[in-house]
């Protein structure tokens, strides 16, 4: 949690336009993922932060939704759209793609 802690510090601080965050959400408890998401939209909001978020769960969607996503398989891009689609994924799983 405390790397998580530095880590949004640094994003805070250099305030880039764009973030890529590669599992934010891994090794976190549900305070920890409230916190990041809480953290997450001040920075998208106040400094006007878009962040590109993989992840393979939604825990962060109803406090940062999403506008666009991307399912990818293989390395392809196999579905795209709404934030709908990571709500089907995570009540019928990945097979049902």
């Amino acid at each position: 949690g405390e790397k998580k802690r530095l880590e949004l510090l640094q994003l805070a601080v250099l305030q880039p336009k764009v973030a890529i965050l590669d599992e934010p959400d891994s090794g976190l408890d549900v305070d920890g993922i409230q916190l990041l998401a809480a953290e997450l939209a001040r920075l998208q909001k106040e400094c006007g932060m878009s962040f590109i978020v993989i992840t393979h769960y939604n825990h962060l969607l109803p406090a940062l939704p999403a506008s666009q996503v991307y399912v990818m398989k293989s390395g392809k891009v196999v579905l795209h759209g709404g934030q709908e689609i990571m709500e089907q994924i995570q009540v019928n799983g990945f097979e049902s793609l």
